[in-house]
């Protein structure tokens, strides 16, 4: 929803909430976020780096935050909650897991011989 409001309303509503220390933070509930990393692997010095582990934060007025990345053609998701909003984030885990799954299915039955070979 915050994508689809002008950034000038968003930034208002930022200084807002900064201003009523947090009282005025009624706009957010859930952050999700969602970054396409680089394909090619990296590298500390020598040491090439094999997994790329993200969190994200849970703020005042955010009770679930859904954090999304790829590195190397791997898809790694980060899910952190309030433990009181949300009892079980393993079952949101799972949710993605499947429909992961059942994409790939998709993709790979639409795929040509060529595609799939890549």
């Amino acid at each position: 929803m915050v994508e689809l409001l002008p950034e000038r309303l968003i930034s208002g509503l930022a200084r807002a909430n900064a201003r009523t220390k947090g009282r005025f933070d009624t706009f957010k509930n859930v952050v999700v976020s969602n970054v396409p990393g680089p394909r090619e692997p990296r590298y500390l010095g020598r040491w090439r780096v094999d997994q790329w582990f993200s969190t994200g934060q849970i703020s005042h007025g955010a009770t679930l935050n859904m954090t999304v990345w790829s590195y190397c053609d791997q898809f790694n998701l980060c899910v952190m909650a309030d433990a009181v909003a949300v009892r079980n984030t393993w079952e949101l885990v799972g949710g993605f897991r499947a429909s992961h799954e059942e994409l790939l299915a998709a993709a790979r039955a639409q795929a040509t011989p060529k595609e799939m070979a890549t």
